[in-house]
């Protein structure tokens, strides 16, 4: 598998995240669209690599989100950018495997405790 690691040899986001959008791309069960990687890759470009990117992979935890969501919200992004950008870290985060397909570091996300904001449907600038 292309994006795992092992224990011992410890990465940081970065590196994960260029490992995990490699592989979502290539993968033979549901690759990822271009729409897809494009708003993946901005997300990662302007806002989480440089927040994230040196931090290694295992400090990236509720805490660490519930600062970068407020440095977010701070900037007077929507409540769906934040969202989207917190989803995509999860993914990141998940994505290290082991050989047999275990997370190397798993987390149970508290929402909640990060002050995630709630994307409420109605004010969403989608038009018709």
């Amino acid at each position: 598998m292309m994006y795992s690691l092992t224990m011992e040899n410890t990465m940081s986001f970065r590196s994960q995240a260029d490992r995990f959008m490699t592989a979502i791309q290539t993968r033979r069960r549901n690759p990822v669209k271009a729409g897809t990687m494009a708003v993946y890759q901005s997300h990662l470009n302007s806002s989480i690599l440089p927040a994230l990117g040196e931090k290694p992979l295992s400090d990236i935890e509720n805490g660490t989100l519930k600062a970068f969501v407020a440095e977010l919200s701070s900037r007077g992004l929507s409540a769906s950018t934040i969202n989207g950008m917190i989803s995509l870290i999860k993914q990141v985060v998940a994505s290290a495997v082991d050989t047999n397909g275990n997370q190397l570091c798993p987390r149970t996300w508290n929402s909640d405790f990060m002050d995630l904001p709630v994307v409420n449907p109605r004010s969403q600038k989608a038009p018709v």
